[in-house]
């Protein structure tokens, strides 16, 4: 049963990884009340790689999962 809360958790690193990634760069600065301008690709690449990381932890918990059946 532990397994399926991680996988419910990539999942939500997935969907927050998507997220940021493609919100728009004015979003980007209101969220994080930067008065200095950063790069929208930053952000881009911050997304990726939570999003990336969500669906690691996605195969890995499937992978647990099917080898305890």
């Amino acid at each position: 049963m532990k397994i399926k809360y991680l996988y419910y958790f990539g999942t939500l690193l997935l969907f927050l990884g998507l997220l940021w990634m493609f919100l728009p760069h004015t979003a980007h600065d209101i969220i994080l009340n930067e008065s200095e301008q950063s790069s929208h690709l930053f952000h881009t690449f911050e997304g990726a790689f939570i999003a990336i990381v969500g669906i690691v932890i996605m195969v890995i918990s499937n992978k647990l999962e099917n080898k305890n059946k």
